[in-house]
């Protein structure tokens, strides 16, 4: 990372999107509500550091907290939680 220099999705795929800012880029979609309105899931994550997409879902745990979670297959079986937490 070059520190002082705005950074970009260098690691993308797509030739053509990895001269897009990092800062704002949209890293989670399509997200929906289970029937149930315990989890959102069958969406995607994606993730700038190596330009992959993930298969997405999430749980609210309260009103501060969302745990979000990436994973290589749908049912959600391997993968990564990231801990959010409001401000």
């Amino acid at each position: 990372m070059a520190t002082g220099k705005e950074q970009i999705d260098r690691n993308n795929s797509n030739k053509n999107l990895r001269d897009r800012k990092i800062m704002n880029l949209q890293v989670v979609g399509e997200m929906k509500l289970n029937k149930e309105k315990s989890r959102i899931e069958k969406g995607w994550v994606y993730d700038s550091w190596n330009g992959k997409y993930y298969y997405g879902s999430a749980k609210i745990v309260d009103k501060e907290i969302i745990l979000l979670r990436g994973s290589l297959d749908k049912f959600g079986i391997l993968g990564y939680t990231q801990k959010n937490k409001k401000n």
